[in-house]
């Protein structure tokens, strides 16, 4: 389910990869380990969100969404939150390299793996090419204070 978090919100899609996390593997997903259960990290980081003025565009619920195609499973809690940071980062770096709009808006990732532990994981954008590595560290650095706070 998509839950829109204003009505000038838009909906956005995404392709969920969801495995246990190469905890140490060099790799541009980053998974930070949660304190709370999958609900309770999503409600922070909302509250996280607005409190620092960025707007929540969607969160997707893919348990929710693949349960009908799931019938004899059932899926472990993964939403996606889908966010934006209204103080213009963004903007500007898409106006560096149109394509890194492949990857915005940003997004995080609240899943609990087999194990039962709650992760939340965003992809790193500091190795796209053609765009200021300082903008890119400031889009990663967003994602990565985002996703500590919620977290823990």
């Amino acid at each position: 389910m998509l839950r829109r978090a204003s009505a000038r919100s838009a909906a956005a899609l995404a392709v969920l990869c969801c495995g246990a996390p190469a905890l140490g593997a060099q790799e541009p997903v980053h998974h930070i380990k949660s304190a709370h259960s999958v609900e309770t990290t999503v409600e922070r980081a909302e509250r996280i969100a607005s409190y620092h003025g960025m707007r929540i565009l969607g969160v997707i619920d893919y348990a929710e969404v693949g349960a009908p195609w799931l019938s004899d499973k059932t899926m472990a809690p993964a939403r996606l939150i889908v966010f934006m940071d209204d103080r213009g980062v963004v903007p500007r770096a898409v106006l560096e390299n149109r394509l890194l709009a492949l990857e915005m808006p940003l997004k995080l990732l609240v899943w609990r793996d087999d194990k039962g532990g709650v992760w939340v994981s965003y992809r790193k954008l500091a190795d796209v090419a053609g765009v200021s590595p300082n903008l890119l560290a400031k889009l990663d650095d967003l994602a990565k204070a985002f996703g500590d706070e919620a977290a823990r």
